[in-house]
C-alpha cells in the first residue's frame, strides 16, 4: 500500500490497544487451538518458534509454551526488534495469526517468513480469505481499517509456489499450515546419452524475432564430406533450358513469430 493511503502510527496502534485478548479468555483460547492443535502435532519437542505479530496479548505464544516449545515475540509495536536479535535468527516454526492482513508490503513480509523457517519447519498463518459466496462490499474484514491485504485461495498457493513450500495444509477453516522441506526438490535426472544427443535449436527471442524476416532464412550450410568417401561423380549438364529467374517478393516474416 502506499504510505499516503496508511494510517498514521498512532492511531493504528490504538486501534490494536482495543482488542481485548486475555488469557484467561476461554473462547479465545479455543479459537486460537484451532491452529495451536495441528500445528504442534508436526512438531518435534522442544522445537523453536517464533509469534510473528503477537500483539499486545501473547496468548497463543502462552499456550504453546505450555505445550513445551520456545517461543520468541515479534510485534513492531508491541514486540520490536530494534537490534535484529529476534528477526536475525531461525525457527522450527513461526506463527502468524491475524496479521497477515495488516501487512503493507506482503511479498516483503512473506520473503521474511521464508527467511525465518529453517529448512523443514512450518508456518502457521490465520487469515480470512476474499470467497465468490462472498460478495466484497458486504465482507465483514475490509471494515476495519487496520485490514490492508487481503487473499484468495490462489494467492496461498502462488505464495507456496513462490518460495517452495509444499502446499498448504487447511485443517479448518482460515487456518493454513506451510511446510518448508527440509531440502530443496532435487534437479531432473539427466540422461545417460545426453552427450550424443544432439541439442534442439533454440527459438528466436521476441526481439530478435520480431526483425526476423525471410531474407535471413537462409537454410544451415551442408558438412563437408567424410574424407573416407570418394568424391561423387559429376552429373551431367541437364538437357532443359535455364528457368526464366522469377522477380524477387518482399521478404515474409518467419511464420513462428
Amino acid at each position: 500500500m502506499d504510505p499516503s493511503h496508511r494510517m498514521e502510527a498512532d492511531a493504528e496502534r490504538a486501534r490494536y490497544d482495543a482488542h481485548h485478548n486475555e488469557p484467561g479468555d476461554l473462547k479465545y483460547r479455543a479459537w486460537l487451538d484451532r491452529l495451536a492443535v495441528p500445528l504442534a502435532a508436526k512438531l518435534a519437542p522442544g522445537a523453536e518458534g517464533l509469534d510473528f505479530g503477537c500483539g499486545p496479548g501473547p496468548v497463543l505464544a502462552q499456550m504453546l509454551a505450555q505445550r513445551g516449545f520456545g517461543v520468541a515475540l515479534y510485534d513492531p509495536f508491541y514486540a520490536p526488534d530494534p537490534e535484529g536479535r529476534v528477526l536475525g535468527r531461525g525457527y522450527d516454526f513461526v506463527t502468524c495469526t491475524e496479521a497477515a492482513e495488516h501487512f503493507y508490503e506482503p511479498l516483503k513480509e512473506l520473503a521474511l517468513l521464508d527467511r525465518l523457517l529453517r529448512p523443514g519447519g512450518w508456518l502457521g498463518l490465520m487469515t480470512d480469505l476474499v470467497r465468490p459466496e462472498v460478495p466484497f462490499g458486504q465482507w465483514h474484514y475490509p471494515r476495519d481499517p487496520t485490514h490492508v491485504c487481503f487473499y484468495r485461495p490462489a494467492t496461498l498457493a502462488w505464495a507456496a509456489a513462490r518460495f517452495g513450500w509444499e502446499a498448504p495444509e487447511s485443517p479448518t477453516r482460515n487456518v493454513f499450515l506451510f511446510h518448508k522441506p527440509a531440502s530443496p526438490a532435487p534437479a531432473p535426472a539427466v540422461p545417460t546419452d545426453a552427450a550424443t544427443t544432439s541439442p534442439l535449436p533454440s527459438a528466436p527471442t521476441p526481439a530478435s524475432c520480431a526483425a526476423h524476416t525471410g531474407t535471413n532464412d537462409s537454410p544451415p550450410s551442408q558438412p563437408p564430406a567424410s574424407p573416407s568417401q570418394p568424391p561423387a561423380s559429376p552429373q551431367p549438364a541437364p538437357s532443359q533450358p535455364p528457368a526464366s529467374p522469377q522477380p524477387a517478393g518482399p521478404a515474409k516474416r518467419r511464420a513462428s513469430c
